[in-house]
């Protein structure tokens, strides 16, 4: 039931991407803890939000907004993979001796910053909208604070909340009323 339950919540935080929302208030941040929490099988912690998170670009770049590529297009941002895959290795560190409050607040913020430094890296890397500088790369960093990574920071909070909420609320009422896994 456990394991039910976390894998319906990360696909549900996954295609919360598809619904109208502020740039970069997202699940992303929130799916990678939240596997790095409840998931023991390295693999499923993994796969399961990565997996979410691929459906969900598959939608959102063929369906919702297929004018922005030539074609049907399976993949679009390694560096997005990447970042999750980094994300999931902070929250398993962060979360490793058990699941509080701090200790999500600290994992929702560190994965908030992660995301930040490894997007606005790559977008200054791969783009040519900032010069190939120092310079520039602090000029892409400051670009990004407001709304990218406030936005970042507030949907990483938000959907922590929501995710680990929401696991530990039905985890007790199923105790409450005797279910079992």
């Amino acid at each position: 039931m456990k394991l039910r339950l976390a894998l319906g919540l990360i696909l549900a935080a996954a295609l919360t991407r598809l619904l109208p929302h502020p740039m970069n208030f997202t699940a992303i941040g929130a799916m990678s803890i939240f596997s790095a929490a409840y998931f023991s099988n390295n693999k499923l912690q993994l796969l399961a939000p990565a997996a979410a998170l691929f459906l969900s670009d598959l939608i959102y770049n063929n369906i919702i907004y297929p004018q922005y590529f030539d074609g049907f297009t399976l993949f679009t941002s390694w560096i997005l993979y990447f970042a999750m895959a980094a994300m999931m290795l902070a929250g398993w560190l962060i979360l490793k001796n058990g699941v509080t409050i701090s200790r999500v607040v600290a994992a929702s913020l560190t994965v908030s910053v992660i995301f930040y430094l490894v997007s606005n890296f790559w977008s200054w890397y791969a783009f040519p909208t900032f010069p190939h500088t120092p310079a520039g790369l602090a000029m892409c960093y400051a670009a990004g604070i407001f709304p990218f990574f406030v936005n970042t920071i507030l949907g990483d909070l938000f959907y922590s909340a929501l995710l680990f909420g929401t696991f530990e609320w039905v985890n007790r009422r199923q105790f409450q009323f005797g279910i079992r896994d």
